[in-house]
């Protein structure tokens, strides 16, 4: 399932972007669902991190596309961002929010399927799970694959990632029932990706980044048997 949001004032180009997604839908045969916002305040209000594309134009009351992007990048860094315009010359700023593409209204099928297209290609390339997790500023969506480890502290989730840290609500617990096979406790406060595991040394783990990560006595046999199996292919995350 593809999730989908529309952007759109304009009811007509509204129509027209769902007429042409539901054919391109049943001539892949690919499942999508589109929900369509008439401003970007309408659409912030409702997001959750859930969305796997984003269809925004760049003309709309109360809050243009260009500032909306730049917010929606502030809540989502993940999320993939395309530009409906009749305005070319708006398009270049796209790559400043890191838009895939553009689409030039009045819509064609063969846009749409062009762009739908393209769209399967990244998703499938991504190879890996997203997370949406809860921080102060909104939804942020990580790429498991991202992830080096997570450790509770302070009764908040500290998401270590190849990109930084981010702090976040939940419980391990939670985490390890979303996350992918190949996420493992070196103790009962850490969860640790071992693809990133260069070694284990006495009670630390070492991973690549140079990070050490103390691991526990008891935990210790299962992270090692975890370990073994996904460097003998296992594993896949």
């Amino acid at each position: 399932m593809i999730n989908i949001a529309i952007v759109e004032d304009e009811e007509i180009c509204t129509q027209l972007l769902k007429d042409n997604l539901l054919k391109w839908s049943v001539n892949e045969d690919k499942k999508i669902n589109c929900v369509n916002y008439k401003n970007a305040l309408d659409f912030f209000d409702d997001f959750k991190g859930n969305f796997d594309l984003i269809l925004m134009d760049i003309e709309m009351p109360y809050m243009d596309g260009m500032s909306a992007a730049q917010r929606l990048r502030q809540l989502d860094k993940n999320v993939l961002l395309v530009f409906v315009t009749n305005m070319r010359q708006y398009a270049l700023q796209g790559y400043e929010v890191e838009a895939i593409d553009f689409i030039v209204k009045p819509v064609s099928f063969l846009a749409i399927s062009t762009l739908m297209n393209k769209v399967i290609r990244i998703l499938n390339g991504r190879e890996t799970k997203i997370i949406a997790v809860k921080t102060k500023t909104g939804v942020v969506r990580i790429y498991s694959n991202s992830i080096l480890w997570v450790e509770v502290y302070n009764h908040k989730m500290m998401y270590h990632t190849d990109e930084g840290v981010c702090e976040a609500w939940g419980t391990l617990k939670e985490l390890e029932e979303l996350l992918p096979v190949g996420f493992v406790r070196c103790n009962s406060g850490i969860l640790v990706n071992i693809r990133y595991v260069n070694a284990v040394k006495g009670d630390e783990i070492i991973l690549g980044n140079g990070d050490r990560l103390k691991i526990s006595r008891q935990r210790k046999k299962e992270f090692i048997n975890s370990l073994t199996l996904y460097l003998g292919g296992g594993g896949v995350i």
